[in-house]
């Protein structure tokens, strides 16, 4: 479903879109290593609810805005490494993605 094609995102270190994320910086005590997967709380805080006829996925954790959209900090910034399907604060899923969530809808209407 969503949730397992955004924790494959993680591990890929790629957007919803296919786009890598931009590498942690030189001066990183984790530079060289994968973003954010340092304790992987992030990724498996991802879950997804069906609330009537609307899926709600997202994550409770504080910091997930910031890795989603990046953030200036000091002198410096946090880059955006967008892991939900978002353009802005809309939903705008892949291709695959949206034929792999209405095939799912599909089959448990009963409609297929």
């Amino acid at each position: 479903g969503l949730t397992t094609r955004i924790r494959l995102g993680f591990k890929l270190g790629v957007s919803p879109y296919g786009m890598a994320w931009q590498p942690l910086s030189i001066g990183s005590k984790r530079y060289g290593q994968q973003p954010l997967r340092d304790t992987g709380r992030l990724q498996q805080s991802i879950t997804s609810d069906v609330q009537g006829d609307s899926v709600v996925v997202g994550t409770n954790v504080i910091y997930a805005r910031t890795h989603q959209y990046g953030r200036p900090i000091g002198k410096g910034h946090i880059p955006a490494r967008p892991f939900l399907p978002l353009k802005g604060d809309n939903v705008e899923l892949p291709e695959a993605w949206a034929k792999s969530a209405l095939g799912a809808m599909s089959k448990a209407m009963g409609l297929t």
